[in-house]
C-alpha cells in the first residue's frame, strides 16, 4: 500500500514516507494510522490522493479487501449458531439497571466483559453477597417481542475474572499507541466467567476458548461479526474488521471497526469462520466525540490464563444412556430427586405416575447415573418379595452381596416367645440391620422396589419388617431406596426423608429439548423453527407405531430421525 501511495506523492512528501516505513517495519505502522486518521491529519492527503488517481469503470471491484468473502453456508450455521449461544446481561442495583452482552463458553458457563459485571463486585472483585438476584442471562432476544428465555445465576456466580487495565477506567483517555509498550496490559484483561444455575450449554451448545485461534490482520481473513445487544436491545449484528493488535509485546487488545453502542461489552467477535477471537471491549473517541476505532480482548489471550469451563454444579441430566443410546426424554425431574438423595436429607425415591410413562425405565437411568464403583443398584420386582419376615430379610441380604462372615444366620421365627410383631421389631431387625450395616463395604446401595401398583405388598409381617426399614432409613448412611409405583404416603417413613417423581407423558417441549440436546451434541445447527417441526413430526409419527406412543417416539428419536438430521435431511 505504502509503495502505491509513493508512486503518485510529491517530491517533498518523502520523509513522510519514510516515517510511515519505518513505523511499519517497526510494527507499530496500524497504530500510527489511527492517530492520524484521530487526529484528521490525513484528510487533506486523502482528498489529494484520490483527486489525483485516475478513476476507471469496471464491473466489479475489491472495495474492502480486509473483508474477503463468506460462504452462504457458513454465514447461515454461523448465525444460527450464535442466536443460540448469544445472550443479554442484565444488571439491576439499587443505583440503577445496565446491560452487557455475552455468550456460552461452557455447558454452564457464560463470559461478558469484567466491567458489565463489576456494579455487583465488591472491592476485593468477589460478588456481593446476594448480588445472585441482580443479575439475569437472558436468551432468545431475537426480535423484540417474543420475550426471550431467562435464565438465573448460583448464587457463588463467579468461576474467574480479571478486571480491566487502571488506564482504562472511564473517562480514559485514549492510549499513546505509537509508544513504549504500558506495563500489565498482558494481566488486566476486562473479562468475567458467569456460572448459571442450570446448564443450558447443553441444549444450546458452546464455544471453546482456543489459545490458538487469534485475530487475523491478514487481508481476506480479517473479516469479523459482532454479535451483540446494543443499548439492551434485542441482538443485533455488525460486520468489520480487524485493524491492530496492541500493544505490540502482549497483543492482548484487538481493534476493530465493527460498529456498537453502549450495551454492547462482553459481545461475540466471531472471525471469518463464526468462531470466538475475542469480546468486545470499548470504544474510542476522538476530541470531537467521534468513534474512530473499537477495542475488543482477544480470546486467546483469556483460554491461556482462565479456568476451564466445562464443569457442571449442580444437576447435569443426562440426555442419553450411553452403554445403549437409548434417548433420555423428560426425566430431569427424576435426575435431579437422585441427585437430592445423594446429597440432602432425602433417603426414599417414589416413582409414580401413569402406566406406559416410562417407570420401569427409571431403574436403567438410575444405572446410568451411579457409578458402579461407588453404588450398586439392588433390583426386586414386588410379586418377587417373600411374605415372611425371616426369607425376606434373607432374600435382601443376599441381594446386597454380603461380604464373608457378615451373613451370618438370622434369628428364626420357631425361637420366638413374644408375639410375631414384637419378634420383628426386638430380634429379627436389630439383627437383619446390623448385618446390612457390616455389609455396606462403602458403597452406596440402592434398593430398588418395582411395580407396587400392580403388586402391592399385603399388610403382613414382611411389610412390618420394610416399614420398620423405611422407619429407620436415616440410620442407614450408605442405604437409598426406590419404589416404583407406590401410591399414597410411604408407610413409616418420615415425610423429609421421601422424595417423589411423577412420570407424565412426552411433551413437544420434552422433544425439542431432546433434539437440541442430540444437536449440540453433534455440533449441528438448526433454527427453533426447524427443531419444533421436527418435534412435531416425531409426535404425530408415534401415533401409526406400535407399541405406547411414549416408546414409539423415543425410538423415533433415537435412530432414523435424527441419523437424517446428521445427514442434512432433517426436514
Amino acid at each position: 500500500m505504502l509503495l502505491v501511495l509513493q508512486l503518485f506523492a510529491k517530491e517533498d512528501e518523502a520523509p513522510y514516507f519514510a516515517a510511515l516505513e519505518q513505523a511499519r517495519d517497526k510494527g507499530w505502522l496500524a497504530e500510527l494510522m489511527l492517530n492520524l486518521i484521530a487526529a484528521k491529519a490525513m484528510a487533506g492527503f486523502e482528498a489529494s490522493a484520490q483527486s489525483e488517481l485516475p478513476i476507471h469503470q469496471d464491473m466489479q471491484g475489491i472495495v474492502r479487501p480486509l473483508l474477503g468473502y463468506i460462504p452462504v453456508s457458513g454465514l447461515h450455521a454461523g448465525v444460527l449458531t450464535a442466536m443460540r449461544r448469544v445472550c443479554r446481561i442484565a444488571i439491576t442495583t439499587g443505583s440503577g439497571y445496565s446491560t452487557g452482552s455475552g455468550f456460552l463458553v461452557g455447558p454452564q458457563a457464560v463470559i461478558t466483559a469484567w466491567h458489565v459485571v463489576r456494579p455487583l463486585l465488591d472491592q476485593k472483585n468477589e460478588p456481593v453477597l446476594g448480588s445472585c438476584k441482580n443479575i439475569s442471562i437472558e436468551f432468545d432476544e431475537l426480535d423484540g417481542a417474543s420475550g426471550g428465555t431467562r435464565v438465573g445465576v448460583v448464587e457463588s456466580w463467579l468461576i474467574d475474572a480479571r478486571p480491566y487495565h487502571p488506564s482504562e477506567h472511564p473517562p480514559a483517555q485514549i492510549p499513546d499507541f505509537t509508544g513504549p509498550d504500558p506495563g500489565d496490559f498482558d494481566k488486566y484483561l476486562d473479562f468475567a466467567v458467569i456460572r448459571l444455575a442450570i446448564p443450558v450449554g447443553r441444549e444450546r451448545g458452546f464455544y471453546r476458548l482456543d489459545q490458538g485461534r487469534r485475530p487475523s490482520l491478514a487481508a481476506a481473513n480479517a473479516q469479523i461479526t459482532l454479535f451483540q445487544h446494543p443499548e439492551g436491545a434485542h441482538m443485533h449484528v455488525a460486520v468489520g474488521a480487524n485493524r491492530a493488535l496492541w500493544p505490540p509485546v502482549f497483543e492482548t487488545r484487538l481493534h476493530h471497526d465493527a460498529n456498537s453502542n453502549p450495551g454492547t461489552s462482553g459481545g461475540l467477535v466471531a472471525d471469518c469462520n463464526f468462531e470466538p477471537i475475542a469480546i468486545h471491549q470499548c470504544g474510542f473517541h476522538n476530541a470531537a466525540g467521534n468513534t474512530f476505532i473499537n477495542g475488543a480482548i482477544p480470546t486467546a489471550c483469556i483460554a491461556k490464563i482462565a479456568k476451564s469451563f466445562d464443569n457442571v454444579v449442580g444437576p447435569d441430566p443426562l440426555w442419553q444412556i450411553t452403554a445403549t443410546g437409548e434417548p433420555v426424554i423428560g426425566r430431569e425431574k427424576f435426575q435431579a430427586a437422585v441427585m437430592q438423595c445423594l446429597s440432602g436429607d432425602r433417603r426414599i425415591l417414589v416413582v409414580n405416575g401413569e402406566p406406559k410413562t416410562g417407570r420401569s425405565f427409571s431403574i436403567k437411568l438410575l444405572r446410568a447415573l451411579l457409578g458402579v464403583a461407588e453404588h450398586a443398584v439392588v433390583e426386586f420386582p414386588a410379586a418377587d418379595l417373600s411374605a415372611t419376615p425371616e426369607k425376606l430379610a434373607v432374600q435382601l441380604l443376599e441381594k446386597f452381596e454380603m461380604p464373608a462372615g457378615a451373613n451370618q444366620p438370622l434369628p428364626s421365627s420357631g425361637e420366638a416367645d413374644t408375639a410375631r410383631e414384637a419378634w420383628i421389631r426386638d430380634i429379627l431387625y436389630p439383627a437383619f440391620a446390623q448385618r446390612l450395616r457390616a455389609g455396606s463395604g462403602g458403597r452406596i446401595t440402592w434398593l430398588v422396589i418395582d411395580d407396587l401398583d400392580v403388586n402391592a405388598i399385603p399388610n403382613t409381617a414382611s411389610r412390618h419388617l420394610l416399614e420398620r426399614l423405611y422407619q429407620e432409613i436415616a440410620s442407614f448412611p450408605n442405604l437409598r431406596i426406590v419404589l416404583i409405583g407406590l401410591g399414597g404416603v410411604v408407610p413409616g417413613a418420615a415425610p423429609n426423608h421421601v422424595i417423589r417423581d411423577e412420570t407424565q407423558p412426552f411433551t413437544i417441549d420434552d422433544i425439542q429439548k431432546y433434539i437440541d440436546r442430540y444437536l449440540a451434541h453433534t455440533n449441528e445447527t438448526r433454527s427453533n423453527k426447524e427443531v419444533k417441526t421436527l418435534a412435531s413430526f416425531v409426535m404425530q409419527a408415534a401415533t401409526f407405531l406400535p407399541g405406547s406412543r411414549m416408546s414409539a417416539m423415543a425410538q423415533l428419536v433415537s435412530a432414523p430421525l435424527l441419523a437424517a438430521i446428521q445427514e442434512g435431511r432433517g426436514t
